[in-house]
């Protein structure tokens, strides 16, 4: 029986065993780029929402502004005026001549800025990717200032993944699995499919904001929120964000798209069953009281 009891702790508690942690995550565009107004004026026409788009494509935005228009129109006739007293001036009065070329050129510095101004009121895609905006049939018409954003701009090529865990999870992959380490993935709904990913960047300090609604209560996910919180992302206990790049090949190529909820198990130092229970027993009563 000592023999027995001897050999059941030391198999249990000092021979070491896989250990693994795991966390929810939402897949996102690599590459987020907000749009912004690039000029005052009234909205012409504005692309779909969800609609592909090319750098070398149709503007995203058109917008109209009279007032430079008509800026620029005065600006033109002020120059060809100042232009004409050169032109006379120029062979009898080379000092006055002078004077009216320095008029010029400042004029001419404002028609360039005025062309600016009417060059941004047509917004065209930064990149390829899809545009995504929430009032995209409800701008035409409206009145936007410089610098009002617009929508988003999407590169859906290039996928993202934020993973969340759990104060005792996150300390652990940035100590022992951090950047560089593979991860293995299931998408939430189909846990055939098996995803393999790379950890790009763990987040060194603890928040509460989370990457999507989906990951808490309200949305479905496994992470409690504030009841107060009308947005369902403000989590009620701090979390870690690990940030995956998942690896395109195969069925994963075809199965991961913007939006999904995923499952990720991260690999830890393989640690005696004993003290994965024990740990796992503080956990549960840190988390309760």
């Amino acid at each position: 029986t000592v023999l027995f009891i001897a050999l059941l702790v030391g198999t249990l508690g000092f021979i070491p065993a896989p250990y693994h942690g795991r966390g929810e995550g939402v897949v996102e565009p690599g590459l987020i780029e907000t749009v912004y107004a690039g000029t005052d004026g009234f909205i012409q026409t504005v692309l779909p929402s969800a609609s592909v788009v090319e750098t070398d494509g149709g503007d995203l935005v058109t917008t109209t502004n009279v007032e430079l228009e008509i800026e620029r129109r005065r600006l033109l006739a002020e120059r060809g005026l100042y232009e004409a007293y050169y032109r006379q001036a120029r062979s009898s009065e080379p000092a006055q001549a002078q004077i009216v070329q320095a008029q010029i050129q400042a004029v001419s510095e404002q028609i360039d800025r005025v062309n600016e101004k009417l060059t941004a009121l047509k917004i065209q895609p930064g990149m390829n990717g899809v545009w995504f905006s929430e009032q995209a049939d409800r701008l035409a018409g409206t009145y936007v200032q410089q610098g009002q954003p617009i929508g988003l701009l999407a590169d859906t090529e290039k996928l993202l993944i934020r993973v969340t865990t759990n104060q005792f999870v996150g300390p652990q992959i940035m100590d022992d699995s951090g950047e560089g380490s593979m991860v293995q993935m299931r998408v939430r709904g189909r846990p055939e499919v098996m995803v393999q990913g790379k950890v790009v960047k763990v987040l060194k300090a603890a928040r509460r904001e989370l990457p999507s609604a989906a990951l808490g209560y309200a949305g479905g996910g496994s992470i409690a929120v504030d009841s107060q919180d009308d947005q369902g992302t403000l989590a009620t206990e701090p979390f870690f964000e690990v940030q995956i790049e998942p690896v395109m090949d195969g069925d994963s190529a075809e199965t991961l798209y913007a939006g999904q909820r995923i499952v990720a198990r991260f690999d830890l130092p393989n640690t005696p069953l004993l003290t994965q229970w024990w740990l796992a027993i503080r956990q549960v009563i840190q988390q309760r009281f």
